[in-house]
């Protein structure tokens, strides 16, 4: 049987310890199959590569359903602020929008 995806990539980020995209990649395919080490992923991206915006959005909708809306909401919050400083435009409106809707759906 072939490798899967996940497998693949996991060689891959063995190689390459530091590269952000496959580590989110990783995160993304862990998240797909509500696999707890989708939080080990998210969490070391937001730590070690904060400028990752893609991470943002996906951390914090994986937090709000693993039922953490309150970490999910600080996670929007920061990257709601990476985003405008490095003036990514589209990425700072689906991070506003997502921000809101979870907030309204808390209230």
């Amino acid at each position: 049987m072939p490798p899967s995806r996940l497998d693949i990539l996991l060689k891959m980020l063995s190689e390459d310890p530091s590269d952000a995209f496959t580590r989110y990649a990783i995160a993304l395919e862990y998240a797909k199959i509500q696999a707890p080490e989708a939080t080990t992923y998210f969490q070391t991206l937001l730590e070690a590569h904060p400028n990752y915006i893609p991470t943002y959005y996906q951390a914090a909708q994986w937090f709000a359903d693993q039922n953490q809306p309150e970490k999910a909401l600080e996670i929007y919050r920061i990257g709601i602020d990476k985003a405008r400083e490095q003036n990514e435009v589209l990425a700072l409106r689906e991070l506003q929008s997502a921000y809101e809707r979870l907030s309204f759906e808390l209230e």
